[in-house]
Protein backbone atom coordinates (compact mmCIF):
# COMPACT_ATOMS: atom_id res chain seq x y z
CA UNK A 1 0.00 0.00 0.00
CA UNK A 2 2.75 2.10 1.07
CA UNK A 3 4.17 1.64 -2.45
CA UNK A 4 1.19 2.87 -4.44
CA UNK A 5 1.38 6.52 -2.37
CA UNK A 6 5.30 6.92 -3.64
CA UNK A 7 5.32 8.88 -6.27
CA UNK A 8 6.37 11.34 -8.29
CA UNK A 9 3.88 14.01 -9.60
CA UNK A 10 4.01 15.56 -13.16
CA UNK A 11 1.72 16.50 -15.83
CA UNK A 12 0.65 14.94 -19.34
CA UNK A 13 0.45 17.22 -22.25
CA UNK A 14 -3.59 16.99 -21.95
CA UNK A 15 -2.92 19.09 -18.25
CA UNK A 16 -3.57 15.54 -16.13
CA UNK A 17 -1.28 14.85 -12.85
CA UNK A 18 0.31 11.63 -13.81
CA UNK A 19 1.87 9.64 -10.94
CA UNK A 20 4.87 7.52 -11.59
CA UNK A 21 6.41 4.67 -9.26
CA UNK A 22 9.93 4.06 -8.91
CA UNK A 23 10.59 0.43 -9.03
CA UNK A 24 12.89 -0.03 -6.24
CA UNK A 25 13.50 1.81 -3.22
CA UNK A 26 16.64 3.16 -1.20
CA UNK A 27 17.65 5.60 1.12
CA UNK A 28 17.23 8.20 -1.39
CA UNK A 29 13.96 7.20 -2.71
CA UNK A 30 12.51 5.83 0.06
CA UNK A 31 8.84 4.79 0.19
CA UNK A 32 7.74 7.27 3.33
CA UNK A 33 8.99 11.01 4.50
CA UNK A 34 9.72 9.72 7.79
CA UNK A 35 10.55 12.39 10.84
CA UNK A 36 10.28 12.26 14.34
CA UNK A 37 10.93 14.96 17.32
CA UNK A 38 11.24 13.81 20.87
CA UNK A 39 10.02 16.35 23.78
CA UNK A 40 11.52 14.65 26.98
CA UNK A 41 8.34 16.41 29.07
CA UNK A 42 4.87 15.53 29.51
CA UNK A 43 2.48 16.93 26.53
CA UNK A 44 0.93 19.30 29.33
CA UNK A 45 4.08 21.03 29.92
CA UNK A 46 4.49 21.96 26.45
CA UNK A 47 3.57 25.13 25.61
CA UNK A 48 1.31 24.29 22.20
CA UNK A 49 0.80 20.28 23.55
CA UNK A 50 -1.03 21.92 26.10
CA UNK A 51 -3.66 23.53 24.20
CA UNK A 52 -4.96 20.36 22.50
CA UNK A 53 -8.39 20.37 22.08
CA UNK A 54 -9.49 18.41 25.72
CA UNK A 55 -13.15 16.61 26.87
CA UNK A 56 -15.56 18.95 28.38
CA UNK A 57 -17.78 16.37 30.29
CA UNK A 58 -21.52 16.81 29.50
CA UNK A 59 -21.39 20.10 28.01
CA UNK A 60 -20.52 21.22 24.46
CA UNK A 61 -17.41 23.07 23.80
CA UNK A 62 -15.69 25.04 21.25
CA UNK A 63 -12.08 24.89 20.88
CA UNK A 64 -8.73 25.68 19.22
CA UNK A 65 -8.68 24.38 15.26
CA UNK A 66 -6.24 22.15 14.21
CA UNK A 67 -4.12 24.33 12.40
CA UNK A 68 -2.93 25.99 15.34
CA UNK A 69 -1.05 22.15 16.06
CA UNK A 70 0.74 22.07 12.51
CA UNK A 71 3.73 22.54 14.24
CA UNK A 72 3.85 19.79 15.93
CA UNK A 73 1.79 17.48 12.99
CA UNK A 74 3.95 18.51 9.43
CA UNK A 75 7.43 17.97 8.96
CA UNK A 76 9.83 21.07 8.84
CA UNK A 77 9.92 21.88 5.13
CA UNK A 78 7.10 20.74 4.09
CA UNK A 79 5.19 23.73 1.87
CA UNK A 80 1.70 24.11 1.91
CA UNK A 81 2.03 23.64 -2.13
CA UNK A 82 0.87 21.24 -3.93
CA UNK A 83 4.21 22.22 -6.73
CA UNK A 84 6.04 21.01 -4.13
CA UNK A 85 5.20 17.36 -5.25
CA UNK A 86 5.68 18.22 -8.76
CA UNK A 87 9.11 20.13 -8.33
CA UNK A 88 10.78 17.41 -6.18
CA UNK A 89 11.36 13.34 -6.11
CA UNK A 90 9.93 13.06 -2.79
CA UNK A 91 7.03 10.27 -2.20
CA UNK A 92 3.58 11.59 -2.03
CA UNK A 93 3.05 10.63 1.65
CA UNK A 94 4.80 12.14 5.04
CA UNK A 95 4.74 10.67 8.38
CA UNK A 96 5.73 12.77 11.24
CA UNK A 97 6.24 11.31 15.07
CA UNK A 98 6.18 13.61 17.83
CA UNK A 99 6.79 11.82 21.22
CA UNK A 100 6.19 13.08 24.57
CA UNK A 101 7.24 11.68 27.73
CA UNK A 102 3.44 10.48 28.02
CA UNK A 103 1.23 10.83 24.58
CA UNK A 104 2.60 10.19 21.03
CA UNK A 105 1.72 12.17 17.91
CA UNK A 106 1.49 10.22 14.85
CA UNK A 107 0.74 12.45 11.54
CA UNK A 108 -0.09 11.59 7.76
CA UNK A 109 0.36 14.17 4.81
CA UNK A 110 -0.68 13.66 1.38
CA UNK A 111 -2.61 15.81 -1.30
CA UNK A 112 -6.05 14.94 -1.29
CA UNK A 113 -6.10 14.13 -4.76
CA UNK A 114 -4.48 10.89 -3.83
CA UNK A 115 -6.58 9.44 -1.46
CA UNK A 116 -9.80 10.48 0.92
CA UNK A 117 -10.83 9.53 4.56
CA UNK A 118 -12.03 5.83 3.52
CA UNK A 119 -8.88 5.09 2.00
CA UNK A 120 -6.84 6.26 4.68
CA UNK A 121 -8.22 4.49 6.88
CA UNK A 122 -7.54 1.39 4.96
CA UNK A 123 -4.09 2.35 4.73
CA UNK A 124 -3.82 2.90 8.39
CA UNK A 125 -6.09 -0.76 9.10
CA UNK A 126 -3.58 -2.26 6.98
CA UNK A 127 -0.12 -0.39 8.80
CA UNK A 128 -1.70 -1.43 11.94
CA UNK A 129 -1.96 -4.87 10.63
CA UNK A 130 1.45 -5.20 9.67
CA UNK A 131 3.03 -3.92 13.39
CA UNK A 132 0.97 -6.42 14.60
CA UNK A 133 2.45 -9.16 12.76
CA UNK A 134 -0.65 -10.34 10.93
CA UNK A 135 0.72 -10.23 7.43
CA UNK A 136 -1.73 -12.72 5.83
CA UNK A 137 -4.54 -10.09 7.22
CA UNK A 138 -3.67 -7.69 5.10
CA UNK A 139 -6.55 -7.01 2.22
CA UNK A 140 -5.89 -6.97 -1.29
CA UNK A 141 -4.70 -3.58 -2.78
CA UNK A 142 -6.58 -2.36 -5.89
CA UNK A 143 -6.81 0.42 -8.30
CA UNK A 144 -3.08 0.95 -7.96
CA UNK A 145 -2.17 0.97 -11.33
CA UNK A 146 -5.44 2.43 -13.05
CA UNK A 147 -8.25 4.44 -11.83
CA UNK A 148 -10.99 2.17 -10.82
CA UNK A 149 -13.81 4.75 -12.19
CA UNK A 150 -12.24 5.47 -15.25
CA UNK A 151 -14.85 4.11 -17.45
CA UNK A 152 -17.66 5.76 -14.90
CA UNK A 153 -19.65 7.89 -16.86
CA UNK A 154 -17.99 7.88 -19.71
CA UNK A 155 -20.35 7.90 -23.06
CA UNK A 156 -19.79 4.20 -22.87
CA UNK A 157 -21.61 3.72 -19.73
CA UNK A 158 -25.24 3.12 -20.40
CA UNK A 159 -26.02 3.36 -16.87
CA UNK A 160 -25.26 7.23 -16.59
CA UNK A 161 -27.85 8.18 -19.06
CA UNK A 162 -30.83 9.21 -16.94
CA UNK A 163 -30.69 12.55 -16.16
CA UNK A 164 -28.91 13.71 -12.72
CA UNK A 165 -32.11 15.08 -10.24
CA UNK A 166 -30.00 18.53 -10.27
CA UNK A 167 -28.79 18.98 -13.42
CA UNK A 168 -31.00 20.99 -15.03
CA UNK A 169 -30.25 23.82 -12.17
CA UNK A 170 -26.41 23.27 -12.99
CA UNK A 171 -24.63 26.73 -12.66
CA UNK A 172 -22.73 27.11 -16.28
CA UNK A 173 -21.24 30.40 -17.80
CA UNK A 174 -21.06 34.09 -16.29
CA UNK A 175 -22.80 32.43 -13.30
CA UNK A 176 -20.51 30.01 -12.73
CA UNK A 177 -17.53 32.34 -12.96
CA UNK A 178 -19.13 35.10 -10.58
CA UNK A 179 -19.67 31.96 -8.16
CA UNK A 180 -15.87 30.83 -8.42
CA UNK A 181 -15.18 34.49 -7.70
CA UNK A 182 -16.99 34.88 -4.55
CA UNK A 183 -15.90 31.73 -3.12
CA UNK A 184 -12.64 30.23 -4.01
CA UNK A 185 -46.36 6.01 7.93
CA UNK A 186 -43.64 5.98 10.20
CA UNK A 187 -41.20 9.00 11.35
CA UNK A 188 -38.27 8.90 8.95
CA UNK A 189 -34.65 7.77 9.41
CA UNK A 190 -32.46 10.56 10.57
CA UNK A 191 -28.98 9.71 11.21
CA UNK A 192 -26.71 11.42 13.38
CA UNK A 193 -25.33 13.27 10.73
CA UNK A 194 -27.87 14.37 9.41
CA UNK A 195 -28.92 15.91 11.99
CA UNK A 196 -25.23 17.32 12.92
CA UNK A 197 -24.96 19.09 9.42
CA UNK A 198 -28.97 20.05 9.38
CA UNK A 199 -27.61 22.35 13.05
CA UNK A 200 -24.97 23.06 11.11
CA UNK A 201 -26.23 24.59 8.48
CA UNK A 202 -28.53 26.49 10.52
CA UNK A 203 -25.98 28.39 12.46
CA UNK A 204 -24.08 29.14 9.21
CA UNK A 205 -27.71 30.37 7.35
CA UNK A 206 -28.52 32.00 11.38
CA UNK A 207 -25.30 33.63 11.62
CA UNK A 208 -25.35 35.58 8.41
CA UNK A 209 -27.54 38.82 7.53
CA UNK A 210 -28.15 38.84 4.22
CA UNK A 211 -30.73 36.71 3.02
CA UNK A 212 -29.45 34.52 0.08
CA UNK A 213 -30.10 31.18 -1.30
CA UNK A 214 -27.82 28.21 0.54
CA UNK A 215 -26.70 24.80 -0.87
CA UNK A 216 -25.99 22.27 1.13
CA UNK A 217 -23.02 19.88 -0.07
CA UNK A 218 -22.70 16.96 1.49
CA UNK A 219 -19.85 14.43 0.66
CA UNK A 220 -20.30 10.54 0.01
CA UNK A 221 -18.29 7.63 -0.33
CA UNK A 222 -19.26 6.03 -3.45
CA UNK A 223 -17.57 2.59 -2.96
CA UNK A 224 -20.59 1.45 -1.46
CA UNK A 225 -22.81 3.10 -4.52
CA UNK A 226 -21.85 1.86 -7.61
CA UNK A 227 -22.43 -1.44 -8.51
CA UNK A 228 -19.83 -4.12 -10.68
CA UNK A 229 -16.92 -1.58 -10.35
CA UNK A 230 -15.24 -2.54 -6.74
CA UNK A 231 -13.80 -5.72 -6.10
CA UNK A 232 -15.61 -6.89 -2.77
CA UNK A 233 -12.97 -7.09 0.11
CA UNK A 234 -10.17 -5.14 -1.52
CA UNK A 235 -9.08 -1.43 -0.57
CA UNK A 236 -9.49 1.50 -2.45
CA UNK A 237 -6.96 4.48 -1.45
CA UNK A 238 -8.47 6.67 -4.45
CA UNK A 239 -10.06 10.22 -3.89
CA UNK A 240 -14.08 8.23 -4.29
CA UNK A 241 -16.30 11.11 -3.02
CA UNK A 242 -19.29 12.80 -4.83
CA UNK A 243 -21.41 15.50 -3.23
CA UNK A 244 -25.08 15.18 -2.67
CA UNK A 245 -26.75 18.64 -2.65
CA UNK A 246 -29.69 20.47 -0.82
CA UNK A 247 -30.92 23.65 -2.63
CA UNK A 248 -32.49 26.03 -0.52
CA UNK A 249 -34.27 29.21 -1.78
CA UNK A 250 -33.61 32.70 0.49
CA UNK A 251 -37.47 32.22 2.11
CA UNK A 252 -36.41 28.46 2.47
CA UNK A 253 -33.68 29.01 5.02
CA UNK A 254 -35.05 31.61 6.45
CA UNK A 255 -38.19 29.63 7.65
CA UNK A 256 -36.89 26.01 7.24
CA UNK A 257 -36.38 24.49 10.57
CA UNK A 258 -33.79 22.23 11.71
CA UNK A 259 -35.96 18.95 11.56
CA UNK A 260 -36.93 20.23 7.78
CA UNK A 261 -33.61 20.64 6.88
CA UNK A 262 -32.41 17.10 7.99
CA UNK A 263 -35.32 15.43 5.81
CA UNK A 264 -33.97 17.46 2.73
CA UNK A 265 -30.43 16.25 3.87
CA UNK A 266 -31.98 12.96 3.82
CA UNK A 267 -34.19 12.81 0.64
CA UNK A 268 -31.11 14.13 -1.71
CA UNK A 269 -28.87 11.71 0.46
CA UNK A 270 -31.07 8.42 -0.74
CA UNK A 271 -32.17 10.06 -4.16
CA UNK A 272 -28.92 11.60 -5.31
CA UNK A 273 -26.46 8.61 -4.37
CA UNK A 274 -28.19 5.62 -6.30
CA UNK A 275 -26.28 3.59 -8.64
CA UNK A 276 -27.18 5.46 -12.01
CA UNK A 277 -27.44 9.19 -10.07
CA UNK A 278 -23.22 8.72 -9.18
CA UNK A 279 -23.01 7.49 -12.31
CA UNK A 280 -24.59 10.51 -13.99
CA UNK A 281 -22.69 12.83 -11.51
CA UNK A 282 -19.46 11.43 -12.32
CA UNK A 283 -19.89 12.25 -16.09
CA UNK A 284 -21.32 15.75 -15.11
CA UNK A 285 -18.26 16.19 -12.50
CA UNK A 286 -15.56 15.12 -15.45
CA UNK A 287 -17.03 17.28 -17.60
CA UNK A 288 -16.88 20.25 -15.57
CA UNK A 289 -13.33 19.78 -14.71
CA UNK A 290 -11.76 19.24 -17.68
CA UNK A 291 -13.92 22.16 -18.91
CA UNK A 292 -13.44 24.59 -16.30
CA UNK A 293 -11.45 23.14 -13.71
CA UNK A 294 -14.05 22.73 -11.11
CA UNK A 295 -16.05 20.74 -9.58
CA UNK A 296 -19.67 21.53 -10.86
CA UNK A 297 -22.52 23.71 -8.65
CA UNK A 298 -26.25 23.15 -8.67
CA UNK A 299 -28.24 25.91 -7.68
CA UNK A 300 -28.49 29.76 -7.35
CA UNK A 301 -24.92 31.56 -8.44
CA UNK A 302 -25.64 33.70 -5.48
CA UNK A 303 -25.89 30.96 -3.14
CA UNK A 304 -23.63 30.50 0.01
CA UNK A 305 -22.36 27.39 -0.43
CA UNK A 306 -21.84 24.83 3.02
CA UNK A 307 -20.13 22.14 2.86
CA UNK A 308 -19.75 19.19 4.90
CA UNK A 309 -17.95 15.73 5.20
CA UNK A 310 -18.70 13.11 7.85
CA UNK A 311 -15.80 10.47 8.72
CA UNK A 312 -17.85 8.83 11.40
CA UNK A 313 -17.90 5.51 9.09
CA UNK A 314 -14.13 5.76 8.44
CA UNK A 315 -13.83 4.73 12.11
CA UNK A 316 -9.99 6.17 12.54
CA UNK A 317 -9.32 5.63 16.25
CA UNK A 318 -10.17 2.43 15.52
CA UNK A 319 -8.56 1.87 12.32
CA UNK A 320 -5.19 3.04 13.46
CA UNK A 321 -4.02 0.44 16.36
CA UNK A 322 -0.45 1.46 17.00
CA UNK A 323 -0.33 -0.74 20.98
CA UNK A 324 2.26 -3.41 19.04
CA UNK A 325 4.79 -0.16 19.43
CA UNK A 326 4.03 1.57 22.79
CA UNK A 327 7.30 0.68 24.91
CA UNK A 328 6.98 -1.02 28.30
CA UNK A 329 8.50 2.25 30.08
CA UNK A 330 5.93 4.71 27.90
CA UNK A 331 4.00 6.47 30.43
CA UNK A 332 0.22 6.73 30.24
CA UNK A 333 -1.53 9.61 29.66
CA UNK A 334 -4.11 9.60 32.19
CA UNK A 335 -5.50 6.54 34.17
CA UNK A 336 -8.77 6.65 32.29
CA UNK A 337 -7.07 6.13 28.99
CA UNK A 338 -6.33 2.51 28.14
CA UNK A 339 -2.81 1.89 27.23
CA UNK A 340 -1.98 2.87 23.72
CA UNK A 341 -5.59 3.46 22.70
CA UNK A 342 -6.45 6.85 20.23
CA UNK A 343 -7.39 9.72 22.46
CA UNK A 344 -8.48 12.29 19.85
CA UNK A 345 -7.56 12.78 15.82
CA UNK A 346 -7.47 15.46 13.45
CA UNK A 347 -7.28 16.70 9.88
CA UNK A 348 -7.18 19.78 8.24
CA UNK A 349 -6.03 21.03 4.97
CA UNK A 350 -2.27 22.63 4.82
CA UNK A 351 -2.30 24.39 1.31
CA UNK A 352 -1.18 27.83 0.41
CA UNK A 353 -4.16 28.65 -1.70
CA UNK A 354 -7.05 26.42 0.53
CA UNK A 355 -9.47 28.99 2.14
CA UNK A 356 -12.19 26.90 3.21
CA UNK A 357 -15.45 28.61 4.35
CA UNK A 358 -18.49 27.21 5.92
CA UNK A 359 -17.13 23.88 5.99
CA UNK A 360 -17.75 21.30 8.81
CA UNK A 361 -15.58 17.77 9.10
CA UNK A 362 -17.30 15.44 11.15
CA UNK A 363 -14.95 13.71 13.01
CA UNK A 364 -17.61 11.09 14.92
CA UNK A 365 -17.73 9.84 18.33
CA UNK A 366 -15.27 8.94 21.12
CA UNK A 367 -15.27 6.55 23.80
CA UNK A 368 -17.94 9.10 26.02
CA UNK A 369 -20.43 9.12 22.49
CA UNK A 370 -19.88 12.51 22.31
CA UNK A 371 -18.94 13.98 18.49
CA UNK A 372 -15.86 15.80 17.65
CA UNK A 373 -16.43 18.04 14.56
CA UNK A 374 -13.69 20.48 13.23
CA UNK A 375 -15.17 23.56 10.84
CA UNK A 376 -13.93 26.57 8.95
CA UNK A 377 -17.01 29.22 9.94
CA UNK A 378 -16.57 33.35 9.88
CA UNK A 379 -16.59 35.08 13.04
CA UNK A 380 -20.36 35.72 13.63
CA UNK A 381 -20.86 31.94 13.25
CA UNK A 382 -18.99 30.87 15.93
CA UNK A 383 -20.40 33.73 17.83
CA UNK A 384 -23.59 32.31 17.60
CA UNK A 385 -22.71 28.57 18.34
CA UNK A 386 -20.92 30.04 21.26
CA UNK A 387 -24.18 31.92 22.72
CA UNK A 388 -26.07 28.26 22.14
CA UNK A 389 -23.39 26.07 24.26
CA UNK A 390 -23.93 28.84 26.29
CA UNK A 391 -27.23 28.94 26.56
CA UNK A 392 -27.94 25.00 26.90
CA UNK A 393 -24.93 24.54 29.39
CA UNK A 394 -27.61 27.27 31.69
CA UNK A 395 -30.69 25.50 31.13
CA UNK A 396 -28.96 21.98 31.70
CA UNK A 397 -27.49 23.57 34.76
CA UNK A 398 -31.19 24.81 36.50
CA UNK A 399 -33.17 21.80 35.81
Amino acid sequence: MLKSLWSLCGFKESGDIVIAVPIFFDSNRPAVRFSHVKFGIRIEEHPLGNHLPKKTGPYPSTQEGCHAFLPLSVPHGLTGDIEHYYTTDEPLISLHVTSFTDATLVSITFPHSVCDVMGTAELLRAWSTILAGQYDCIPALHGASQDVVANVGTSEDEKAEKPYLLEHRQIKGLSLLSFIVRFTGSAPFLSDGDLITAWGSQMVMSSSPRKKPAIICNVFDIRRRLKNVFTPGGAYLQNLILPASVLLSAQEKSNTSLGQIALHLRQAIIEQTTNSQARRLMRIMKASIKSTGFMPLFGDSASRIIAFTNWSKAKLAESANFSPAVTENHHILSPTVRKSSCVSYWGTTIGKSDNPRDTFVIYGKDDNDNYWVHAYLRSETWDLIDAEFSRYQRSSSST
